[in-house]
């Protein structure tokens, strides 16, 4: 091969790195936006969830756990 072709080759890989580069960056971004999306998602139906019952009820139901245990061990 001549000069000018071997410049030519290497000229056409550096193109196509920056651009398997930029294609790289933007698939990355749209993983992270979903990603985020996802959590924040899952969060709230965390927040949800704990919502649920409310505290005196998660009283009791630990107490009446504790006194079925207590009882169940004896």
């Amino acid at each position: 091969m001549s000069e000018n072709q071997d410049i030519a080759r290497i000229q056409e890989q550096i193109i196509t790195l920056f651009k398997n580069d930029e294609n790289h960056k933007a698939d990355m971004k749209d993983t992270n936006i979903r990603l985020e999306t996802t959590v924040r998602e899952l969060t709230q139906k965390i927040d949800q969830f704990a919502n649920r019952l409310p505290n005196w009820a998660s009283i009791l139901i630990g107490c009446l756990m504790g006194v079925i245990g207590y009882l169940a061990k004896n």
